[in-house]
């Protein structure tokens, strides 16, 4: 029997929510009794918040389970849940069921006395449901996955370009206009001829966000809203045109638009403001959030500089142009939110805008805008693109994404201080859909992602461990399975991605994504079959080699073929640099390149010194290059690798060999290459370029005695 404190209501609902779980799976009633202090605990579950310590925090909980019984012991109702989350990871995976199971099984529990709090107190995921909507009931399978890996942050984005997904009762037309659109494919929609009677739509009622964020707040789970403003705005124009620069019309478009000449809202329009204030009073009345997202990215100013009134603004209130234009926007709504008791959240975009801004920031395009927002003494949320962007992003096979990328992710910036580093409040990953359709592509983007990230925010970095993860993973697919998810098949790992480099000998050591399974591998190039090489443990290769394994499960099914690609490398010769001064090189170049190899190595507009990576002081917003290039002293014979973390491209190399190409069109993401380098001086040049939207340059090293670190200009 479960012994609960029947008069608290919330501590009540945890243990309804066990006695659910084991009723589903097991098929047996809990009895659900009053907990009197004194009585006895054999052979029961006592979930109880008395007499926990008070040193615990509101997410922390201890669970003792004993030969006789279970106790889970936590100030809050919060961390009594968490601790019905790990019973349930401590039972069979069956429990996790969607009906009872027809196997025989022992429901044990081992016997441990676990104390466990969260590292971070924002642990999110993010669902677009505006390029495509999810209904109700798929938000709420999503919510539970979410519990199952303690996470308590839903973010969604409910308004777009693309679509406008939550009723507004003042304003009907942004759902009987801004929910509909053409059904037509995402990428060169552009001038297809549509069907009017193919149309794509979708919303939520009010009453439907009621039941969302119920069944959220039931499981711990906060659902954070998003709406889109200035930019991003063309759904709720095309219901209300009378909000933009120039009056429209406008219809929802299907897919993608540039949004660097896209429409916004007028800014210089005080009844756009009051609109925007009607809208956000109903939206904060549905959603009970501390903070209030109001997307705040990819803005841009080219519909007001040509508008009267936002230029009649920017003279009555005496602001630095559209910039200031926008900062005095996003100043407004903060006051206005604030005022509600709320606080305005946005993308980093929102640090352009004014200095004395009360907000906080959701860091997307790299760690340097996180440590500009704490030192502003803003509190931070971080969803990298580079490394938490679960988006449909497979490429030949291999995830822009993969599991060991996420899982390696430290969300605290380097070089913070220990007061800064108390404003980075934690992390979520973001399913951005515009090529995400249906929840059962969800499912196969973010798992077992989400489990990976849910680790990093959740425990202590010093208690990560990459391969003792894979391990537990392994039962976790069970669940899955069990829970009919349908998630991406888990790869072999180590040494699968990139090129590695060595001199004399290199360990292969091949990491099993399964408990029970094969490994068969190749090292000509050949594909893999049950009669290739059997992997029973770590070997040694002397030669390049192009490695191939993949792994069979006890069912018949195979996983993924992998690739590692091995070169051994002669030592690279230093060079004789003589009256070396400090610094790099730098030239800036204007123009609009889709690749690094298309900017022009001598035709620049202007060139100097710069002490580090970092751009030229003047450099223009968008369309730009920058070509770095001096000399890096190097320490110690051995492979060194060099990252490339950029938003657009780049290309890293030493002397005349190119080391890292990155130099293609993608968002803020790494990439790395290695190459044997002798111990001195070596040149070495960098090529960026920026198309549009975020720009970010980040280049490190590691290798010999060398911790992955960004290069120091002391080198």
């Amino acid at each position: 029997k479960l012994l609960v404190e029947t008069n608290n209501k919330d501590v009540r609902d945890v243990a309804k929510y066990f006695a659910d779980v084991v009723k589903t799976a097991i098929g047996y009633d809990l009895a659900i009794e009053n907990y009197k202090e004194g009585s006895s605990n054999y052979q029961t579950i006592l979930i109880t918040t008395k007499n926990a310590d008070s040193k615990l925090g509101d997410e922390e909980y201890i669970l003792e389970v004993d030969n006789n019984y279970v106790i889970i012991n936590a100030p809050k109702p919060a961390g009594l849940f968490y601790g019905v989350q790990s019973l349930l990871q401590l039972l069979p995976p069956e429990i996790y069921s969607s009906e009872k199971s027809k196997k025989s099984i022992t429901w044990s529990v081992p016997a441990v006395n676990i104390s466990d709090k969260p590292r971070f107190v924002w642990r999110g995921m993010h669902l677009d449901v505006a390029r495509h909507f999810f209904s109700k009931e798929s938000v709420k399978k999503y919510i539970d996955l979410l519990a199952i890996h303690k996470m308590n942050i839903l973010h969604l984005h409910l308004v777009d370009d693309q679509g406008w997904r939550i009723e507004i009762k003042k304003y009907p037309k942004l759902v009987e206009v801004g929910s509909r659109r053409a059904d037509l494919p995402w990428n060169g929609w552009q001038g297809k001829e549509s069907d009017e009677a193919l149309v794509y739509s979708g919303y939520y009622t009010q009453e439907d966000i009621k039941e969302m964020v119920a069944y959220a707040q039931s499981r711990f789970i906060t659902i954070l809203p998003e709406i889109e403003m200035p930019g991003h705005t063309l759904a709720a124009l095309a219901a209300y045109p009378e909000y933009s620069c120039t009056g429209g019309p406008f219809t929802v478009p299907s897919g993608g638009v540039d949004i660097w000449k896209n429409h916004t809202y007028c800014i210089g329009n005080e009844k756009t403001y009051k609109f925007l204030e009607d809208v956000l009073t109903e939206v904060m009345d549905l959603f009970p959030s501390k903070y209030i997202h109001v997307g705040g990215d990819e803005t841009t100013r080219l519909r007001w500089e040509t508008c009267s009134k936002c230029q009649a603004r920017i003279s009555k209130e005496g602001l630095d142009g559209e910039d200031g234009l926008y900062g005095y926007f996003l100043g407004r709504m903060s006051n206005f939110i604030n005022s509600k008791g709320r606080i305005l959240l946005g993308w980093d975009e929102i640090l352009e805008g004014s200095e004395s801004l009360n907000a906080a920031i959701m860091s997307w395009r790299g760690a340097d805008r996180s440590t500009k927002a704490v030192s502003r003494g803003l509190d931070v949320i971080v969803t990298p693109s580079s490394h938490l962007y679960f988006d449909d992003n497979e490429v030949g096979g291999e995830s822009r994404v993969p599991l060991e990328m996420v899982y390696s992710y430290e969300p605290v910036p380097e070089n913070i201080s220990v007061d800064e580093e108390k404003h980075i409040l934690g992390a979520q990953a973001c399913v951005w859909t515009e090529g995400v359709t249906s929840m059962e592509q969800v499912e196969q983007i973010t798992l077992p992602r989400m489990a990976a990230l849910a680790e990093v925010i959740w425990s202590d970095k010093n208690n990560r461990n990459f391969e003792n993860f894979l391990r537990r993973q392994s039962y976790h697919y069970a669940r899955f399975d069990l829970m009919k998810l349908n998630y991406r098949q888990p790869d072999l790992e180590g040494g699968f991605s990139g090129k590695h480099v060595f001199i004399d000998s290199v360990l292969v050591k091949i990491i099993k994504a399964r408990l029970n399974s094969k490994v068969h591998y190749t090292i000509d190039g050949s594909e893999p079959t049950m009669q290739s090489s059997f992997y029973d443990k770590p070997f040694h290769l002397t030669k390049s080699t192009i490695l191939k394994a993949q792994e069979y499960l006890k069912d018949g099914r195979k996983g993924r073929v992998r690739t590692g690609v091995f070169y051994k490398q002669e030592l690279r010769e230093s060079v004789d640099a003589k009256n070396i001064i400090p610094g790099l090189f730098y030239q800036y170049v204007e123009g609009k390149y889709v690749s690094a190899s298309q900017v022009p190595l001598n035709e620049y507009k202007e060139s100097g010194i710069l002490n580090s990576f970092v751009f030229p002081l003047n450099h223009r917003e968008r369309f730009f290059a920058s070509i770095y290039s001096g000399f890096i002293r190097i320490p110690n014979d051995g492979v060194y690798t060099f990252y490339c973390e950029t938003n657009d491209g780049s290309q890293l190399y030493i002397g005349n060999k190119l080391v890292v190409d990155h130099g293609d069109l993608h968002p803020a993401e790494e990439k790395d290459g290695s190459i044997a380098l002798k111990e001195g001086y070596h040149p070495i040049r960098v090529i960026y370029f920026q198309n549009a939207g975020a720009s970010f340059l980040k280049i490190s090293y590691s290798g010999t005695k060398i911790e992955k670190q960004e290069i120091p200009s002391s080198v």
